[in-house]
């Protein structure tokens, strides 16, 4: 792995990868917000690098084709198992990542009128990556 990766668990064992995506399935009364809320973790198994400049954002939260599509994906820090105040784009704290770290991203479907699916939640971090 060169750098950071997302993952389901937080022993850093199970990728959010192609096949097994990060997604939400769920019923939610016509005109109401679909609100979905999860923790993810960000780790590095590269024990010879550290991180900083690092920060989380969707890759694919624009609008979708209509109402019924669009969604909105934001992401807050850890706070002793709760989620602190969401932002579009998440920074997080320099280091080596070698503890995963968790992060919540929250998934928002407004004004749902109609059925949907969308199977491309997709996160994307940044970072500048050093040798220890």
């Amino acid at each position: 792995m060169m750098g950071l990766k997302f993952y389901h668990d937080s022993g850093a064992t199970n990728p959010i990868a192609v096949g097994d995506e990060d997604y939400h399935r769920g019923a939610v009364v016509s005109g109401n917000d679909l609100v979905s809320e999860k923790v993810i973790y960000i780790g590095s198994d590269e024990t010879l690098l550290t991180y900083e400049n690092v920060s989380v954002t969707s890759i694919n939260d624009e609008d979708g084709a209509s109402v019924n599509g669009d969604i909105n994906v934001q992401y807050a820090v850890d706070s002793g198992g709760v989620a602190g105040t969401y932002q579009d784009t998440l920074p997080l704290s320099d280091g080596d990542f070698a503890t995963a770290v968790p992060i919540w991203r929250k998934v928002i479907a407004p004004n749902v009128s109609a059925p949907f699916k969308r199977i491309d939640i997709e996160h994307n971090v940044s970072f500048d990556k050093y040798v220890k």
